[in-house]
């Protein structure tokens, strides 16, 4: 028997079983989430599922709080960092948000709409990921991240009518400066 066909499956074997390893080995950190406000730099286009997202900088953390009033333009989201054992290896990462449709009548049960959007980053790099309210109806706002077919992070934003929360701003509200890097975004210290 030919020794390549040997080498060949040990190669592919090590292979995945290296790439399990990375997968593995990504891991996010939530550093922050609440209520944000930020510079739009690029705005959102298109509709439902189909939206691709704004783009935005000098973001500024303005409430910590998973309970979000439906009032337009209140941005809300949370800040994650990449952790991993190779620090500035490039990593790609899916996020997903889920939100209920706010086009469905009002009699009807819920359904919700879903938008994916894949990033790559660099372990060590901060990011965002979040959303503006733009004729948002009360209900759950679910946020994941992916590596692969890992879940690393899910949290979940209830947005309640406009009249049952007050924006107070933390007294320790912090701001960043965002910078593009590829299809995703790096926290910038200031």
């Amino acid at each position: 028997m030919p020794v390549w066909p040997i080498a060949f499956v040990v190669a592919l074997l090590a292979s995945a079983l290296a790439h399990a390893q990375a997968a593995g080995s990504v891991k996010v950190t939530i550093v922050g989430y609440g209520i944000y406000t930020a510079e739009l730099k690029i705005p959102a286009v298109g509709f439902g599922a189909s939206v691709q997202p704004e783009r935005v900088a000098n973001i500024c953390h303005v409430m910590t709080t998973l309970v979000v009033p439906t009032r337009d333009n209140v941005r809300f989201g949370f800040r994650y960092r990449v952790d991993g054992a190779n620090h500035g290896a490039s990593v790609e990462l899916k996020r997903i948000v889920k939100w209920p449709d706010h086009t469905r009548p009002a009699d009807v049960p819920v359904s919700y709409l879903m938008n994916e959007e894949t990033v790559k980053l660099r372990i060590g790099d901060q990011s965002w990921a979040g959303w503006r309210n733009i004729r948002s109806r009360p209900g759950a706002w679910t946020f994941q991240l992916f590596h692969a077919d890992l879940r690393l992070a899910e949290i979940a934003f209830t947005l309640v009518d406009k009249s049952e929360v007050t924006v107070r701003p933390d007294s320790d509200s912090t701001c960043f400066q965002m910078s593009k890097i590829k299809r995703g975004t790096r926290w910038l210290s200031t």
